[in-house]
């Protein structure tokens, strides 16, 4: 039988302790509520699912599966509430089933196995994808280090990836050049007449939200007198949670959304799709239909900061909008067309 957990609040902290028949006392502490249920929940399911490991046997045997699911628990935890990327769980996973791996410790985790594994993997994924890989597991390293006092001064993994950075072996995906011709975009809006893809579309050309921004955002981010849209936990390499942005709610979109909220009865202004992957999916669909298949969602994101600039928005302007953090960010997504500039000879 499991007893209740028992959560307690302190001068600002949340104690929680589990007790369940079969296994010892587990205890943490938290700093919200909401992160103390999750622990719970979380717990009690990897007990009965019978996966748990007693984070108090954890010592400079660790191995690299419970170093990475160390880290994923790290991630779990401290954002409740929030997702956690599909394909980074995914990665994360497969690394712990990596038979490389196997009852090997962080400590004997040595240069000759990682590259092994990095050629291995090779042979299946590109640079960008092998680039992940390591710089998950080497998180993960980094994260069971502080958390449980190994001693690490020196992370082989970190070592590893600069070392194949240099030859080329790991690197960042190609960057890709795709400007949507005005010819395309009527066939997008052609194909998704009537459908909820529609006005998602005309808003990311305006702009440059992410799907995941546009699909989460909520009636009460929108202030029609204020003319501002609140987008809640914009995307930030430094900072994960709490970056809460306003952008200028431009004319074109006003205009959609006043439309959309005719016919509003939920508290989201896109009810439909239920999971934000649907929009890519429906999208890629509809742009083979409009015979533009090589079209992707976030294309059209490039496309919009590339027409921000060509109206005569200043970087910092077009930052305010789109979101970007510098300038080196945001110029791969500036692809001026040539006869845009005659105008200023």
């Amino acid at each position: 039988m499991t007893q209740m957990a028992t959560m307690r609040e302190r001068g600002g902290t949340w104690y929680v302790e589990i007790r369940k028949q079969g296994f010892p006392p587990v205890r943490q502490t938290f700093l919200t509520k909401t992160q103390a249920k999750h622990w719970v929940y979380r717990t009690e399911s990897l007990m009965n699912e019978g996966e748990w490991t007693d984070p108090a046997s954890y010592d400079q045997t660790i191995t690299v599966a419970q170093a990475l699911q160390i880290y994923l628990d790290e991630l779990l935890d401290s954002r409740p509430g929030h997702t956690i990327g599909k394909s980074k769980i995914s990665c994360i996973k497969r690394m712990q089933k990596e038979p490389l791996f196997s009852g090997v410790s962080v400590v004997d985790l040595s240069p000759k196995i990682l590259n092994s594994y990095c050629k291995k993997r090779r042979l299946k994924v590109g640079p960008k994808t092998l680039g992940d890989d390591l710089s998950y597991l080497s998180q993960a390293i980094d994260t069971a280090n502080v958390l449980y006092g190994l001693g690490f001064r020196n992370n082989t993994v970190r070592d590893m990836k600069k070392l194949l950075q240099s030859k080329g072996t790991v690197g960042k995906s190609k960057r890709r050049v795709r400007r949507i011709t005005p010819e395309e975009e009527l066939a997008l809006y052609e194909v998704t007449v009537g459908d909820w893809l529609h006005p998602i579309i005309r808003i990311a050309l305006e702009t440059a939200m992410r799907q995941e921004e546009i699909h989460k955002l909520e009636w009460s981010d929108i202030d029609f007198n204020r003319g501002i849209v609140l987008i809640r936990d914009r995307k930030d390499p430094h900072n994960k949670i709490g970056n809460d942005e306003e952008i200028p709610l431009l004319p074109a979109v006003r205009e959609v959304l006043l439309r959309e909220k005719r016919w509003a009865k939920t508290h989201k202004v896109f009810p439909y799709p239920a999971l934000t992957a649907s929009v890519s999916d429906k999208f890629a669909k509809k742009a083979e239909r409009a015979g533009c298949p090589d079209i992707t969602f976030h294309d059209l994101r490039h496309e919009a900061v590339s027409r921000l600039i060509e109206r005569g928005l200043t970087i910092p302007e077009v930052c305010v909008i789109s979101g970007h953090k510098s300038w080196d960010t945001l110029k791969r997504y500036t692809h001026l067309k040539p006869e845009s500039l005659l105008s200023k000879f």
